[in-house]
């Protein structure tokens, strides 16, 4: 591939085999890093510095896509030993809801986004041969679903903390926890005991404070609220 070169519609496989298509991050800006093979010294080096600024990323609104010429196998070995972000179902959950914000509803496209929120979220559905989120859900009823679907499918890997802040909901989330306690007992079993913890949340900590040498550098600066 050259500079210039458009991309082709077929992009290859994801580690679980499934097709990945150029039309899947339509609306959305691409970082495809093309490495030689997976887990050599170099291509390692360079997928796990993607991956520690990867929520830099989205937050600018790309999407991050790695490709090699090894198979299928190869690739899933790789991210779970490297503990890669980067794969299908969250690129599917991510688009869900940027069109679903953008366009103000489950089901509405539009030329720019063929494929509605609610067909992009049940991807993930389909693919573990669960039943696709249902036509016509009011928004209250498909958000609901949508943050229980991100939570299920992303769980264990590191995005609830910042999903919940970017939703801005840690009021709901971060003030009451819960726990579960597991205590290993004489004879080698396990015993497990829920707990509840509660803790303190401000939303002024949504985001950080502006340092005051850079205020006084520039005028144009104010301090971000809570933070005076």
């Amino acid at each position: 591939m050259e500079v210039g070169q458009k991309l082709p519609e077929v992009l290859g496989r994801d580690q679980d085999g499934k097709e990945l298509k150029l039309s899947d991050f339509k609306g959305k800006k691409l970082v495809l890093y093309i490495y030689p093979k997976d887990s050599t010294p170099g291509c390692t080096s360079e997928a796990c510095d993607l991956r520690d600024n990867y929520h830099s990323f989205l937050d600018k609104g790309y999407a991050v896509i790695g490709a090699s010429i090894q198979d299928e196998k190869s690739h899933k070995k790789f991210i779970e030993k490297y503990d890669l972000p980067f794969r299908l179902g969250e690129f599917y959950l991510n688009y869900a809801e940027a069109v679903f914000k953008y366009l103000g509803s489950a089901d509405a496209t539009s030329a720019e986004f063929p494929m509605s929120a609610r067909e992009a979220a049940s991807k993930t559905r389909v693919r573990a041969g669960m039943p696709q989120f249902p036509i016509g859900m009011g928004n209250d009823a498909f958000w609901a679903k949508y943050t229980n679907e991100r939570f299920v499918e992303l769980a264990f890997e590191g995005h609830r903390f910042w999903d919940v802040r970017r939703w801005k909901e840690a009021d709901r989330y971060f003030t009451t926890i819960k726990e579960m306690k597991l205590s290993k007992n004489t004879d080698g079993s396990i015993t497990y005991t829920p707990n509840t913890v509660t803790r303190q949340w401000d939303d002024k900590m949504y985001l950080f404070p502006i340092p005051q040498t850079e205020i006084l550098k520039n005028g144009n600066l104010t301090q971000n609220p809570g933070w005076k």
